[in-house]
């Protein structure tokens, strides 16, 4: 159903973007008999919706599994706008599962893609104190923004911000992927994107004054960076190759993803995971700019 296109479902209006109908059995690869996101009407509902909680949940919550009270609780959740942070998040991937799986295995138009982006965002936003949210729906916006940018620019504000958004305890894949465009191509890798693999590195040290004066601290990376390499940095090539795969929140299905260059020749992109030398000469620049904010950080 998608969204605009309002159902109704035991006395409950919600505004689609939910698979609707009896839910098809999976295939071997899946966790459970059904596939968790799509709402068979025919499955009984409680009368109220009282388990916001989630005291009846199961750990990976699929419609036509979870008790008579669960389905009221989710039903009235999508249908006053499915803006109630404080509920459950189980009943939130309930609906996610449902988004991935769209977006993924049904390839909708790419307007539909963007609606489907701009609503995880906001879920990630409305969960932002749950860290499998975080985790989970940052992976999945991380694979959308690749699989819609249709070639990825380095001078996107938007892809930047969206890196330094959704980073979690490895580096993003768009930021791989950029980066390991650049290295392809021999082209030098300037201040504002060694930042951002700078401070995405799981291994990156970051003391207090980076944290309490970010933006003054970015600043002075940013000019320190720049007056060491004017031109930007060459880093060398990696002989191993950017693929990933991507595992869906609701383990229902994975995608392997070798994303290219999209240049003529050797078009894979080389993967800068494992490369050490370029982060260990940021975190001599971040030491500096450390140093240099030390008194400022202890004054505030």
């Amino acid at each position: 159903m998608p969204k605009g296109q309002a159902v109704t479902i035991a006395g409950r209006q919600i505004d689609g973007m939910i698979y609707v109908g009896p839910a098809p059995r999976l295939n071997s690869h899946g966790y459970g008999e059904k596939c968790r996101a799509y709402i068979d009407p025919s499955l009984s509902v409680a009368a109220l919706g009282s388990d916001k909680r989630g005291d009846n949940l199961s750990y990976w919550p699929g419609y036509s599994s979870i008790p008579a009270v669960c389905r009221a609780t989710y039903l009235d959740w999508l249908a006053n706008g499915r803006r109630d942070g404080t509920v459950n998040p189980g009943y939130m991937f309930l609906y996610f599962y449902g988004l991935e799986r769209r977006f993924l295995l049904d390839d909708p138009s790419d307007f539909e893609k963007q609606e489907i982006i701009s609503e995880v965002q906001r879920l990630k936003h409305l969960f932002a104190h749950n860290y499998s949210a975080q985790r989970y729906l940052g992976e999945f916006l991380g694979i959308a923004s690749i699989a819609t940018l249709g070639g990825i620019s380095p001078d996107d504000p938007d892809l930047k911000a969206s890196i330094l958004e959704n980073r979690n305890w490895e580096l993003p894949i768009a930021l791989k992927m950029v980066i390991g465009t650049l290295v392809a191509n021999g082209e030098p890798v300037d201040a504002e994107w060694m930042y951002l693999w700078f401070i995405c590195h799981p291994e990156a040290r970051l003391r207090t004054s980076a944290k309490r004066c970010a933006e003054e601290f970015k600043q002075l990376f940013l000019l320190r960076y720049a007056s060491e390499y004017p031109d930007g940095a060459k880093i060398r090539k990696p002989k191993r190759k950017l693929e990933f795969q991507y595992r869906a929140a609701s383990g229902e299905f994975t995608g392997n993803f070798l994303p290219s260059t999209g240049q003529s020749g050797d078009t894979a992109i080389p993967d800068i995971s494992d490369l050490r030398s370029p982060v260990e000469g940021a975190q001599i620049i971040a030491d500096q700019a450390m140093d240099d904010l030390d008194k400022y950080s202890r004054l505030l």
